[in-house]
């Protein structure tokens, strides 16, 4: 693949590998229009004749190469570059973007190097705003894990739950890809690599038709789905089913790979979450639909529990003191190992899909966790996440608001001693 673009257009392009790993890219520039590229609304950028003083000059460095960490793993790979930097190797299958500007030649040629058949998805745009590499694409949650199960043994609904996208002003949707073959990392590996049965959510480019021939066969069974929520309750085709909950020897050696996607849906860019990779055959869902209550904010009062597979859903008011939220678990996983989460969202107009992280740590241990110093008046849902070791419902931790000048604060017991692994609280809140 080959991309010429003009010296006054400063792009950022991203680079997503589909179906296989990038080898590299090439830079080169030369000269041969000898003439300046002008601004078209319709083609980005066109070669025209044009005065010097129509030419945007810009701040922006020589140039920069920013890899993401390939979905899954949390660090990006360590990319090699040429001494002269004209040639870029070593992404591996990972989302690349890169930017250019003030060349000397009037054309920069770009080149990218893979595999016969192997499919990219290249954005190219001469914006010149230095966050444009990461205008459109939302944010999957830091802790992006992703739970699966079955509703029973035998079956054929899979439940699959995952946590919010970081998200401003923009309504996201979700896709979820199921298979037995393949992890697919990215939504286009999906739309490359899938043959879903009745699926209308599958819109799939022309082009990946175009060259199926020169990949291997696409992936049945198996299921492509969409919804605007943080779950899914996906109907799995016979065949699949049949596999999935099978407990069969031979089904043991077969992975399931669940892939989700959160999709801008003005922009049309998406992002990952890493991936859930399970043997087979899959446990059954230990967990009822998730419930809400409402909570009333009451500052140094008593304390509200926190029940497992529950949201707790507050609204801060304007007309009460600065206060700060904070969190203690009751109970915790079975060894120090075996955690759970507590999230802390922030609600945008009152729906689930329309939210902001605001905080999120792992409880290992029988200490207080100060969630917040400061809430703005709005909505916001507290709830936790992690190994099904709780009943639904069961009440695992309590949360409580208290004055920025209280002293309600509980003290640590003198019976625990200092060797003490567990922290013991006296009970200090008055009814």
């Amino acid at each position: 693949l080959q991309y010429s673009l003009g010296n006054n257009s400063n792009p950022w392009i991203t680079i997503t590998p589909c179906t296989g790993p990038l080898d590299g890219i090439k830079f080169s520039q030369s000269a041969i229009y000898h003439k300046k590229w002008k601004q078209s609304f319709r083609f980005a950028f066109k070669l025209a004749s044009s005065k010097s003083g129509d030419r945007k000059e810009t701040s922006l460095k020589a140039g920069g190469i920013w890899t993401e960490p390939f979905p899954g793993q949390g660090y990006p790979p360590n990319h090699t570059v040429s001494a002269d930097e004209t040639e870029v190797s070593n992404f591996h299958q990972s989302r690349i973007h890169y930017s250019r500007s003030n060349y000397p030649s009037d054309t920069m040629s770009i080149q990218l190097f893979g595999r016969i058949g192997d499919t990219y998805m290249v954005r190219v745009s001469t914006r010149s705003s230095p966050f444009h590499k990461l205008d459109g694409y939302l944010k999957p949650p830091k802790s992006s894990v992703i739970s699966v199960c079955v509703q029973s043994q035998f079956s054929d609904i899979l439940e699959v739950r995952w946590n919010p996208a970081v998200t401003e002003d923009v309504r996201p949707t979700y896709c979820v890809a199921v298979n037995i073959q393949e992890n697919l990392p990215y939504r286009c590996s999906a739309l490359a690599r899938l043959q879903p049965v009745q699926s209308f959510d599958f819109r799939r480019p022309r082009w990946f038709g175009e060259t199926d021939h020169l990949r291997s066969q696409r992936i049945e069974p198996s299921v492509y789905h969409c919804v605007n929520s943080t779950e899914a309750q996906i109907k799995l085709p016979l065949q699949l089913a049949r596999i999935v909950t099978s407990s069969t020897k031979n089904s043991s050696s077969v992975n399931l790979y669940v892939n989700v996607y959160v999709i801008n849906t003005r922009t049309e860019l998406s992002a990952s979450y890493d991936p859930s990779i399970q043997r087979l055959p899959l446990h059954t869902c230990r967990f009822a639909r998730r419930t809400s209550s409402r909570i009333l904010v009451r500052v140094n009062s008593l304390p509200n529990y926190l029940a497992w597979n529950a949201d707790a859903i507050f609204t801060w008011p304007t007309n009460i003191p600065p206060a700060r939220l904070y969190f203690q678990p009751c109970q915790l996983g079975k060894s120090g190992t075996d955690y759970y989460t507590v999230h802390l969202y922030e609600m945008e107009q009152a729906h689930r899909h329309m939210e902001r992280e605001l905080f999120w740590t792992s409880v290992n241990r029988s200490q207080i966790i100060k969630i917040k110093n400061q809430l703005l008046p709005g909505r916001y849902r507290l709830y936790m996440q992690g190994p099904e070791h709780f009943k639904s419902g069961e009440h695992v931790a309590r949360f409580f608001f208290l004055a920025e000048d209280s002293n309600l604060l509980p003290k640590k017991s003198p019976m625990g001693g200092k060797n003490s692994d567990d922290d013991t609280f006296f009970h200090f809140f008055i009814a």
